[in-house]
C-alpha cells in the first residue's frame, strides 16, 4: 500500500509489503514521488484512465520501475482517505505482470480482511483497558504518596512548634518522633510501591508544584520525548505549553479547568507533544490535584503519561481497513476454513443481490453458475494451497438467476503461526467487457452483413483443415463461388435489395453444408467454402449440385423476384507436389473463372495434371437451369 499526496504525487507513507516489492526502504519511498516510479507520461496516464472508464474498471494498469531497474506491470486501485486536514490517495498495488504477459488482461486487486481487523481491534481494546486500569491505579497511588508527603511536612512543622514551646516535655517529643518515623516508613513504602508499579507499566510520571511553577518528570518521561541521556530543560508552565501541539492547547486547558473546578474527579486528556526530533507523539495524560490551600486553590498536581502513538496509528489503520472493506467498489467475501461465509461488504450485496443475512454461514456455492467443471475448481484450490493466491475469470449467478462474468482474486490469510485462518475473495463484474470482447472478436472474424466468416476466419479454418487432412489421410475441397447476374440486381432493385439477396443466399449455403464445413464471404458476391473429411474427391459433387440449385432458385424479396446463378470453381487437397492454403485459393479461383467462361451456372474442377489456368479447366454443367445475363 502507498499513501500518496494527490497534488504533488509525493509518497507520504508505505507499508512493508510495498517496500519489499519496489526494493526501496520505507524511508526511501517517502523521499520519492509516484511520477518517478510510474513510467507513463501524464498524457499516457490520462489515456489509461479514459480506457478504464470506457471498460467500466475502477483500477488502472501502469508500468512501475523497481529499485533494480526492472519494469513490472501493476494494478493500482486508489481510494481517497481523509487524514486530519489532508486528503490522501490510498493506493493498493498488485503485481499483475504474469497475467499481463499471458493474456494482456487488465485486472484489479485488493486485500483487506475484516476478520483480521476485528481481531486486531479486540486485542487493542483489551490492551487499552489494561493500561487504563494501571493508569488509574498509579494515579491513585501517586495521590496517596503526595498526601502522605504533605502530612509529613505538616507533622514536621508541628514537631518544631512543640519542641519550641515544651522542650522539657521529652515524652511528647519521643511520641512525635515515633509518629514521624512511622510516617516516613509509610511514605517510603508507598513510594517504593509506586516506583515498582510505574517501572512495571512503563509509565512516565509528572509532579507539578504550582506554587513554584516547577514540573518534575521521571526518566520514562524524558525517554518518551527523546531526551534519554540528554538533558531536558527544566519544565514549567510556559515550557509545558510550548511542548503542546497548538491545536491541543485548548483541549488541555479545558480538561484542567474541569478537574480543578471539581467537574471531573481526575484530570484526563489526550494531547500531542513535540518529540526531540520534531515529530508529534500522542500522549494520554492522567493526574489529580493533590494539594490545595485553605481557599481551595490548587497547590500541587501529580500524575502519569503514556505514549499511545502506536495505538492511535493502529486504530487509524483499523479504521482505514474498515473504510476500504465497506466502501470499495470490489465485492468482498470472507470465509472460514470450512468455506462458510463469515463476512461480506456492501459491494457484494450490490453486485450479487444477496444481503449479508442471506449468505452468512453458507458457502460460495450459493453463487455457482454451473458453467465450470470439477477440473476448474481443482486447479483453483491447488493454486490456493500451493501459492496462497488465485485469480482469474469466473462465472457466477446473481440472486435473480442472471449470469455474470467476474474477475476474482482469492487469497489465503495466514495467522501469526503461519497457518491458514481464512480466505478472502475480491471480485468485480466484467460481463459488459466480455460482451464487448465477444463483439470485437465477431467483428474481427465474421462478415457484418451475412454473419459468415471473413477472410481472417477462412484462413484459420483452412489451415486447420489442411492439418487435419494430413493427420487423418482424408481429402479436402476448396470451393470458390461467384454469383452470375448480381450486378443487374443491384442496378435494377438497388443495393439494399442486393444486400438482402446476399443474406438469404448465406442462409441457403449454411443449409446446404455440414457442421464441419466452413462458409465465408470474401466481399461483394464472392464466397468460399472449405469442405474437409472427404473420403474421395467425387463425394463433393452432390453438394456442388445443391449449391448451384440454392443460388439459382429465385429469391422472393420486397422489391420483387430476384434471380441469379452461381459459377463455382473447385480444387482438392492433398496434391503432389504439396501446396499451401494460398495456392488452393488461387486454384479454386482459376477454376471458377473457367466455369464462367463455359457459360455460368456450373462448376469446374482445377486439375493438377494440366495447366492451372481457365483454359485447362474441365467444366461440368449442372442441372438444366437457365443462367441470367452477366
Amino acid at each position: 500500500m502507498l499513501w500518496i499526496d494527490p497534488d504533488s504525487g509525493t509518497i507520504v507513507d508505505a507499508n512493508d509489503a510495498a517496500a519489499a516489492f519496489y526494493g526501496y526502504s520505507v524511508l526511501e519511498l517517502r523521499q520519492r514521488t509516484i511520477q518517478s516510479i510510474n513510467q507513463l507520461t501524464a498524457e499516457q496516464v490520462l489515456a489509461e484512465r479514459l480506457r478504464a472508464a470506457q471498460q467500466q474498471r475502477n483500477s488502472f494498469i501502469f508500468p512501475h520501475r523497481l529499485a533494480g531497474g526492472s519494469i513490472r506491470q501493476v494494478e493500482v486501485h486508489s481510494v481517497p482517505y481523509r487524514l486530519g486536514e489532508r486528503t490522501l490517495l490510498l493506493s493498493f498495488i498488485r503485481d499483475v505482470s504474469p497475467q499481463w504477459l499471458s493474456t494482456h488482461e487488465q485486472v484489479r486487486y485488493h486485500e483487506q480482511l475484516e476478520q483480521a481487523v476485528q481481531a486486531e481491534r479486540a486485542r487493542a481494546d483489551a490492551a487499552q483497558r489494561q493500561r487504563q486500569a494501571l493508569l488509574i491505579a498509579a494515579v491513585l497511588l501517586a495521590t496517596s504518596v503526595a498526601v502522605l508527603a504533605i502530612l509529613l511536612r505538616r507533622q514536621t512543622r508541628f514537631l518544631a512548634l512543640e519542641a519550641g514551646r515544651a522542650r522539657d516535655a521529652e515524652h511528647t517529643a519521643r511520641a512525635a518522633l515515633q509518629r514521624e518515623h512511622e510516617t516516613l516508613r509509610k511514605l517510603a513504602s508507598a513510594r517504593q510501591r509506586l516506583q515498582h508499579l510505574v517501572h512495571g507499566t512503563a509509565l512516565a510520571t509528572w509532579d507539578w508544584d504550582l506554587q513554584t511553577d516547577c514540573i518534575e518528570v521521571n526518566d520514562r518521561w524524558r525517554a518518551m520525548l527523546g531526551y534519554d541521556g540528554v538533558t531536558l530543560p527544566q519544565l514549567d508552565g510556559r515550557r509545558w505549553s510550548a511542548l503542546l501541539h497548538p491545536a491541543d492547547r485548548t483541549l488541555w486547558e479545558q480538561a484542567w479547568a474541569r478537574h480543578v473546578s471539581g467537574q471531573r474527579p481526575l484530570l484526563e486528556c489526550e494531547v500531542r507533544l513535540q518529540h526531540r526530533d520534531g515529530r508529534w507523539i500522542t500522549v494520554r495524560l492522567r493526574g489529580q490535584v493533590v494539594a490545595r490551600d485553605e481557599a481551595g486553590h490548587p497547590q500541587r498536581a501529580a500524575g502519569i503519561a503514556l505514549d499511545v502513538s502506536a495505538e492511535r496509528a493502529q486504530q487509524q489503520a483499523l479504521a482505514l481497513a474498515d473504510q476500504v472493506f465497506n466502501h470499495t467498489q470490489e465485492a468482498i467475501l470472507v470465509t472460514d476454513l470450512q468455506q462458510r461465509i463469515v463476512r461480506v461488504n456492501d459491494a457484494f450485496t450490490r453486485l450479487t443481490g444477496y444481503t449479508a443475512d442471506e449468505v452468512l454461514g453458507r458457502t460460495p456455492a450459493v453463487l455457482a453458475s454451473g458453467r465450470h467443471d470439477r477440473a476448474f475448481f481443482r486447479d483453483l484450490w491447488q493454486a490456493l494451497h500451493s501459492q496462497g493466491f488465485w485469480s482469474g475469470e469466473i462465472w457466477n449467478r446473481r440472486r435473480d438467476g442472471s449470469l455474470m462474468a467476474n474477475w476474482m482474486s482469492i487469497s489465503a490469510v495466514r495467522g501469526p503461526g503461519g497457518s491458514v485462518e481464512a480466505y478472502v475473495g475480491l471480485f468485480h463484474d466484467i460481463t459488459a467487457r466480455k460482451a464487448n470482447e465477444a463483439e470485437l472478436r465477431r467483428a474481427a472474424l465474421f462478415d457484418p452483413l451475412t454473419g459468415l466468416g471473413n477472410r481472417v476466419l477462412l484462413q484459420d479454418r483452412l489451415e486447420q483443415a489442411l492439418a487435419r487432412s494430413q493427420r487423418n489421410g482424408t481429402h479436402l475441397a476448396v470451393v470458390m463461388l461467384d454469383l452470375d447476374g448480381f450486378k443487374p440486381v443491384n442496378d435494377t432493385y438497388g443495393h439494399a435489395a442486393g444486400d438482402r439477396l446476399l443474406v438469404a443466399l448465406a442462409q441457403r449455403l449454411r443449409q446446404c453444408t455440414r457442421e464441419v464445413d466452413t462458409v465465408a464471404r470474401l466481399g461483394g458476391d464472392e464466397f468460399v467454402l472449405v469442405l474437409p473429411d472427404l473420403a474421395r474427391p467425387t463425394d463433393v459433387e452432390p453438394l456442388l449440385e445443391r449449391i448451384l440449385h440454392a443460388a439459382a432458385t429465385p429469391f422472393d424479396d420486397e422489391a420483387g423476384t430476384l434471380r441469379v446463378s452461381a459459377s463455382i470453381g473447385v480444387t482438392f487437397y492433398p496434391q503432389t507436389p504439396a501446396v499451401d492454403a494460398a495456392t488452393l485459393l488461387q486454384q479454386a479461383d482459376h477454376a471458377m473463372y473457367a466455369a464462367k467462361r463455359a457459360g455460368r451456372n456450373r462448376w469446374a474442377i482445377w486439375r493438377p495434371d494440366g495447366e492451372a489456368t481457365a483454359g485447362a479447366a474441365a467444366p461440368v454443367t449442372s442441372a438444366e437451369l437457365t443462367p441470367p445475363a452477366a
